[in-house]
């Protein structure tokens, strides 16, 4: 069950009621906001607003950073957030108020703004808290910075406000410079840390290239291994050597043996005219030229005479002659080249037991060199990686001076010329709704939680309105068990202006009937359970009829709240719903039309307690219409009617009549059957000259009338 749930929501009709009831208290609230707004606003310093614009340039200088320490600062989102925290880091603001001396600008530094009476006091007269101070300035800075990145570019926009346009500017400047400033910087300390680790460095690779160069040339002398210019060792140099010679000598020897060979068979008849030997002596080409002239002569003396005569004779001799000699120096070359075949033979062996001499000294040599190449290897290594870092010092100490940062400024801040904040005149319109909306909300609070009102000390128009005798109810000839005689003419009654009892606000909305149960604490509820209350301690009002002007002023659920909270009070209830031409009580409970109704039980068809129906949200008894009834009137004239009320009377605590409207015959015959009239009057249509008529048509009969003002 909600128990504290707000009022049911207003209609717009109740809302312009509230307006016009609360119209002086949502004016005050209004102007009181509308002022301090006012105060305030005076009250505000004036901030300008301005910004500079600084983009990461992801261009490279090829002559300066060829060889950077840093690489380029990289454009992604991740690396774009850092460089925004690098603009806001506290640092970086340190640097700009420092530089600035905005540690003694009363802006930002709130100690310097203590009043002279602060000075008075004894717990300021310690020494001042310079660091809490100085960051107390760096937060004051930071908040009026901000950093942002300018869409989806790697461009930066950082805004500073300040309460003067030139300091705003120069410190927005400030800023981006500093930035700027810093990334140089940045870069410049990196270089110096690299070339201070590489001298380091260098200092003691050389001392080990140098350790290593000596343990090489150590082991070089102590074991006599020399090398070629080329670094080769000299033994397998010389190994090579005596290779070639021994390949050249044997080489000259299969020549000469060949030649040598084919001239000892020269006495077998082999022709060595083609051997280079013989064809190249000057001695045998000279015999041959003379043999070759001779055998011409002889040719042209066979002409002429015979082969006896004394000149071929001689001619013959001749040529044997050389021929002999031929032989004989034939003889002497096939001899030389012997000795020659001999000497090639000899020199091979020297030459092969030279190489096998050489060759035992490497293999005895082998471990030494070995263990040699390892010593060389090592002091290669330490060489290479001296001259790499000495290399590397170089680029390094040469691009000092040539750093450039990865971020330039593209916009300086400009001086503003207008305000940024406060913007009074939007303020001050704005707070204009607001208070009434704050006045509307005062208005409700005070209607949710103001007690019950009584009466009003103000009459309504019904109070002035001229006097309109009541006719007597027409009484149909219609009888239920037996005819029922036409009632005597009533006297004219001596009129009573009937009392405001209460006001119930929300009684016409149609959710009405379950606010007792459901919002026990709302004004609806409380003022329902005062006034019952109040008619619990008249005098024996126990039958009481519930009616209205009009059927949309809430009357049944006015009804239904009367039974229900006394149900709840532990009385023993009964509601009759009394407009039959148009029963809505029981279906405004929630229970479903009647199959037995108030006409059943007056025409004796069927017994009270069958058509009694339980309330399922309380225990209050309903006693409903089963169909509509044309004629009304006959049923509340009708002495059954009479006894039904009587003995209701003595079994329950409490009686409600649901009543058709107050203009209605229905509801002033109702009257005279019940101890009191409660009338719901919209506290809109209070005035209406209909409204009057209405209430003096209740306040004609003889049953005491009440006013109910409904919300």
């Amino acid at each position: 069950m909600r128990q504290d749930a707000p009022d049911a929501s207003f209609t717009l009709g109740d809302l312009i009621a509230l307006i016009e009831r609360r119209a002086g208290l949502i004016l005050k609230v209004a102007l009181t906001v509308m002022i301090a707004t006012a105060i305030v606003l005076l009250m505000l310093p004036t901030l300008y607003t301005t910004q500079a614009i600084v983009t990461i340039d992801t261009r490279k200088n090829n002559v300066a950073d060829q060889t950077a320490v840093l690489s380029a600062l990289p454009t992604d989102p991740a690396s774009l957030q850092n460089q925004l925290q690098i603009l806001y880091s506290r640092d970086l603001a340190a640097e700009v108020i420092g530089e600035l001396k905005l540690y003694d600008d009363p802006e930002f530094n709130t100690a310097l703004n203590q009043s002279v009476l602060a000075a008075f006091n004894p717990r300021n007269w310690g020494e001042r808290d310079l660091a809490r101070e100085k960051d107390g300035v760096i937060t004051a800075f930071l908040n009026r910075l901000s950093v942002d990145p300018l869409g989806l570019s790697t461009s930066i926009a950082v805004t500073f406000t300040a309460r003067d346009p030139d300091k705003a500017a120069r410190i927005a400047n400030a800023v981006v410079d500093a930035y700027v400033a810093d990334q140089v910087r940045t870069k410049r300390e990196a270089t110096d840390r690299a070339a201070a680790w590489l001298t380091q460095r260098i200092r003691t690779l050389g001392a080990q290239a140098q350790s290593a160069a000596d343990a090489v040339q150590l082991f070089k002398s102590e074991n006599g291994l020399g090398e070629a210019v080329d670094g080769t060792p000299l033994i397998e140099e010389q190994i090579a050597t005596l290779n070639a010679q021994v390949a050249q000598a044997r080489a000259e020897l299969a020549t000469k043996e060949a030649t040598y060979g084919h001239l000892s068979a020269f006495g077998n008849g082999s022709d060595t005219a083609a051997l280079p030997q013989i064809v190249n002596s000057p001695l045998i080409v000279e015999l041959r030229a003379q043999e070759a002239q001779v055998i011409r002569d002889e040719a042209q003396l066979a002409q002429r005479y015979g082969p006896q005569h004394p000149k071929m004779i001689a001619m013959e001799n001749q040529r044997r002659d050389l021929d002999t000699k031929i032989n004989a120096e034939v003889n002497r070359i096939a001899s030389s080249l012997g000795s020659d075949v001999a000497v090639a033979r000899s020199q091979i062996g020297a030459l092969q037991a030279s190489l096998a001499a050489a060759e035992r000294t490497a293999a005895g040599e082998s471990p030494a060199w070995a263990k040699l190449k390892a010593l060389e290897a090592n002091a290669a290594a330490a060489r290479a990686s001296y001259e790499s870092l000495v290399t590397r010092l170089e680029q390094t100490e040469g691009q000092d001076e040539l750093q450039t940062p990865d971020a330039r400024v593209i916009s300086h801040a400009p001086i503003p010329s207008s305000a940024s904040a406060p913007h009074r005149t939007l303020i001050f319109a704005a707070s204009i709704p607001a208070g009434l909306l704050l006045g509307l909300l005062c208005a409700l609070l005070v209607e949710r939680f103001a007690p019950v009102r009584r009466a009003p000390a103000w009459q309504p128009a019904y109070a002035q309105a001229p006097v309109r005798a009541p006719q007597p109810a027409y009484v149909p000839q219609q009888a239920y068990a037996a005819p029922l005689p036409r009632p005597a003419p009533v006297q004219q009654p001596q009129l009573r202006m009937p009392s405001v009892l209460a006001e119930i606000p929300n009684a016409s909305d149609s959710r009405a009937v379950d606010y007792i149960i459901d919002w026990p604490k709302s004004a609806f509820a409380t003022n329902v359970t005062a006034l019952v209350g109040r008619l619990f301690s008249s005098k024996g009002a126990r039958v009481i009829e519930v009616t209205a002007a009009d059927p949309k002023d809430g009357k049944t659920a006015i009804a239904v709240a009367f039974a229900r909270a006394a149900a709840l009070a532990g009385k023993k209830v009964v509601i009759i719903d009394g407009d039959l031409t148009r029963p809505i009580t029981a279906v405004a409970m929630g229970l479903a039309p009647a199959q037995i109704g108030i006409v059943e039980v007056l025409n004796g068809h069927a017994p009270l307690s069958r058509a009694l129906l339980m309330d399922p949200r309380s225990n209050a008894f309903v006693l409903s219409c089963a169909r509509p009834v044309k004629d009304p009137a006959h049923v509340w004239t009708a002495p059954q009617f009479a006894q039904l009320i009587q003995h209701l009377k003595k079994t329950c605590d409490l009686v409600v009549i649901d009543a058709p409207p107050a203009q209605s015959d229905a509801a002033g015959l109702i009257a005279h059957s019940s101890d009191a009239v409660v009338m719901a009057v919209a506290r809109t249509r209070a005035h209406q000259p209909g409204i009057a008529n209405a209430v003096y048509h209740m306040a004609s009969q003889p049953t005491p009338v009440g006013i109910v003002l409904a919300g």
